[in-house]
């Protein structure tokens, strides 16, 4: 309990001295969701976006849901190229993030440092309405293939203990 609150409040300092940047999408997206924030509206800037800047989507004239289509992981990774922003395609200091492909292929993907902040203040907010707070232990579940490093110190540092879903003999 002591741990997690310390873990809480180094974090947040740590943010502060960055700027706050996570703080600033986590205040955001706490707003979002007390207004209801027009969703529809959302939507439809993140379409007209995706069709402009993503060459997959250039050929869309309107920009309703039912004309986006359905993009599969295997898609993504044959058409990699076509689906990423050209706003993006040239930034350096990218954020990868991959699945364990623990139900098959790994699924892999980047994130500039804007994208990476929203995310990380998302999962705090919305672990936050589920009960789990920031600093808490948590069990991170997956296939510990020999492809993701298991060490003790990243283990401390991230306050969780690793299960391996896959099962052995």
């Amino acid at each position: 309990m002591f741990g997690s609150l310390i873990r809480r409040i180094g974090f947040w300092m740590q943010d502060f001295c960055r700027g706050g940047k996570i703080r600033k999408n986590y205040n955001n997206i706490k707003q979002i969701m007390k207004n209801r924030i027009n969703n529809l509206e959302q939507l439809n800037n993140i379409l007209s976006y995706a069709k402009n800047n993503v060459p997959y989507y250039s050929k869309i004239k309107e920009c309703k849901l039912e004309n986006f289509p359905i993009v599969s992981k295997h898609d993504f990774m044959e058409k990699n190229d076509k689906l990423k922003s050209q706003e993006f395609l040239n930034k350096k200091n990218l954020h990868h993030v991959e699945t364990s492909g623990s139900t098959g292929v790994p699924f892999k993907a980047v994130q500039d440092i804007t994208k990476r902040n929203r995310v990380v203040a998302s999962l705090i907010y919305f672990h936050k309405k589920a009960g789990f707070n920031l600093g808490d232990k948590y069990m991170f579940l997956r296939a510990w293939t020999s492809n993701y490093s298991n060490s003790k110190i990243k283990m401390i540092m991230q306050n969780y203990i690793s299960i391996n879903v896959i099962r052995n003999g």
